[in-house]
């Protein structure tokens, strides 16, 4: 009886580390985003707080970006190093591509691994909410807009 409740604890536990090992073997997501009128002009500041499982340059957000809801890029923040030993990390930048009222999407591109599905969706006057982004949505931006061109390992600090 011993060794059948050490058997069962063993396939319990087994069972449980390699589900959240693969799951979680490279992921990104985007719990956090702050969008906000720039004090000087007519741009917007966004702000995004990144999750991932960065690893080295074979393994890393190399950008996030803003999208609207019918798939256009209206903003790309391009990273050019992992952030393995800053989890979450923040950054932003600024747009003109945005108003107040403006919805889209916030999600974050994993090196090699293309899109995740976990983002945020809101408008500067609406604040942000978690979403699960359909696969394959507006795929086409993995190849348009300024996308990285290096990997600067000796930058994770």
């Amino acid at each position: 009886m011993e060794k059948l409740r050490y058997w069962a604890l063993a396939c319990a536990l087994v069972t449980m580390m390699s589900g959240t090992a693969f799951a979680d073997e490279h992921f990104a997501e985007i719990p956090k985003v702050k969008a906000k009128k720039s004090f000087f002009g007519s741009s917007y500041s966004i702000y995004a707080t990144i999750k991932s499982s960065d690893k080295d340059c074979n393994h890393y957000v190399n950008w996030w970006e803003a999208v609207s809801e019918d798939g256009k890029l209206l903003y790309r923040f391009v990273l050019s190093h992992p952030h393995s030993r800053e989890q979450p990390f923040n950054r932003g930048g600024s747009t003109k591509s945005i108003n107040d009222d403006t919805v889209f999407y916030v999600r974050a591109h994993m090196h090699p691994f293309g899109y995740s599905n976990k983002g945020m969706k809101g408008s500067v006057k609406a604040g942000f909410e978690p979403v699960e982004i359909s696969e394959g949505f507006a795929a086409n931006l993995a190849n348009e807009g300024e996308l990285s061109a290096y990997c600067d390992a000796s930058k994770d600090k």
